[in-house]
């Protein structure tokens, strides 16, 4: 028919887009991905790597990948990720909060309340993370978010 289609291999782990957002696995811990980095909420960063077109996190290999969840493999183990929808269930936002600027706000299953000037913000999920007026979250940790 005269028209030609090309297949290439993902250079990186950024390049996996359906993999952005927040997952909770088999396990019940939850993290978070995006910039070609998964954070685990709050344990820490294990690499995302791709290596022969296979995408692998702690020696589990990615052996499907949907918009809603992720199957992995390793060593006759499997484990799924599905995807978090509600910011609600991102338990590890709720408490007291100081921004780089220096506002202080406090979050409650998804809604954040400044102090100074006062106001309420609704967290609402954007293209697969947590996102506060024009900002998205990143990473979650114990002590910190980044936006």
């Amino acid at each position: 028919s005269g028209h030609c289609m090309e297949w290439c291999r993902y250079d990186s782990p950024q390049d996996v887009a359906a993999l952005i957002g927040v997952w909770r696995n088999t396990d019940g811990l939850m993290c978070i991905v995006a910039e070609g980095e998964c954070n685990f909420i709050p344990r820490g960063s294990p690499a995302l790597v791709l290596k022969g077109g296979m995408l692998s996190l702690n020696g589990w290999v990615a052996t499907a990948i949907t918009q809603k969840s992720v199957s992995w493999h390793r060593s006759g183990q499997n484990m799924q990720w599905n995807r978090i929808d509600l910011v609600e269930e991102i338990r590890a936002l709720d408490g007291d909060w100081k921004t780089s600027d220096g506002l202080h706000c406090n979050v409650v299953a998804g809604s954040c309340t400044f102090r100074d000037p006062p106001g309420t913000h609704k967290l609402v999920m954007k293209d697969g993370l947590p996102a506060l007026n024009a900002w998205r979250a990143v990473a979650i940790r114990q002590q910190c978010v980044s936006w």
